[in-house]
């Protein structure tokens, strides 16, 4: 994967997820289902995109729950934290 892509799925991956880039490049979310932020890298964003991409049409529906438990390196806020803005 170029660094070109990288970005480009990073990005596409915040805007789906209407992620928060922190100050030290990583990156916030907040999951409705849970209720808490997960911070991640760059990798794990982009691991989203290959799975709204993927060509079997169950992964594409699936892509987020998939994603969810793919990505054991997101890490879990405590509640009541949120990134400063």
């Amino acid at each position: 994967m170029t660094t070109e892509t990288l970005e480009s799925d990073v990005q596409r991956a915040a805007d789906y997820l209407s992620a928060a880039q922190l100050p030290d490049g990583r990156w916030a979310y907040f999951a409705l289902e849970t209720g808490r932020w997960y911070v991640m890298g760059d990798d794990d964003m982009a691991r989203l995109v290959r799975y709204l991409d993927h060509e079997d049409p169950d992964v594409r529906r699936a892509a987020y729950s998939i994603w969810c438990t793919a990505t054991p390196t997101a890490a879990e806020m405590p509640e009541g934290w949120a990134p400063e803005e």
